[in-house]
């Protein structure tokens, strides 16, 4: 005899997976260079000795992220790609530089990143994106926009005070480069972890 209730729970588990089957989880940014991204991950590999409890950053996950959208309805994609290309098409190639260390968190750190000093038309850029998402039933961003690399994710705060310390101080060889390209992206998380598949480039006016 059939549990009526597990027969219940495997109907909306059924319609639910239908549902999610048609969304995928997508963000827009600008890719970085091969040399930024092995600066980073020399500094990875410096800041292990610690032995704290941080989920790395890989070099295929460095992206400066300028609108991360979520689900998103695959039948979409075109259109939202299409959005975006239109907004692209408004700005010229950014000039960005690595220039800082920083962690969010405040006394109870959460990530460590990299910073890059950007023009103000980068923020107006990204206000432009924000409302061409808008359209497509996304949240606008509440946060000010920080244009950064993730490095790590802290896990446990117990006894990264020293890692914290060394990298704040660390004096960056401040590469500079052009962005040309705004790259709309799928995220699929593995156990492995998160992979990465272009799914839009949209270049910038020259």
């Amino acid at each position: 005899m059939l549990n009526p209730y597990h027969e219940k729970y495997t109907i909306i588990r059924s319609l639910i997976n239908s549902f999610m089957s048609n969304y995928i989880r997508t963000f827009a940014a600008i890719e970085v260079p091969e040399n930024i991204k092995r600066t980073a991950l020399e500094i990875q590999e410096d800041l292990k000795k610690y032995n704290c409890r941080v989920s790395w950053t890989k070099a295929a996950g460095m992206h400066l992220t300028v609108k991360f959208l979520g689900d998103t309805e695959e039948s979409k994609i075109e259109d939202i790609g299409s959005a975006f290309s239109d907004v692209c098409g408004n700005y010229s190639g950014f000039n960005l530089k690595l220039t800082e260390t920083g962690v969010f968190g405040g006394k109870r750190p959460s990530v460590i990143w990299l910073g890059l000093s950007f023009p103000d038309e980068l923020s107006n850029f990204q206000k432009d994106i924000d409302k061409a998402a808008e359209k497509f039933g996304f949240e606008p961003e509440k946060r000010q926009f920080h244009p950064h690399l993730t490095l790590a994710r802290i896990k446990d705060t117990h006894g990264v005070l020293p890692m914290i310390e060394q990298f704040r101080n660390i004096e960056l060889e401040k590469f500079s480069f052009t962005a040309d390209e705004l790259i709309l992206l799928r995220s699929d998380l593995k156990p492995s972890g998160a992979v990465y598949t272009p799914l839009k480039q949209m270049k910038f006016k020259l």
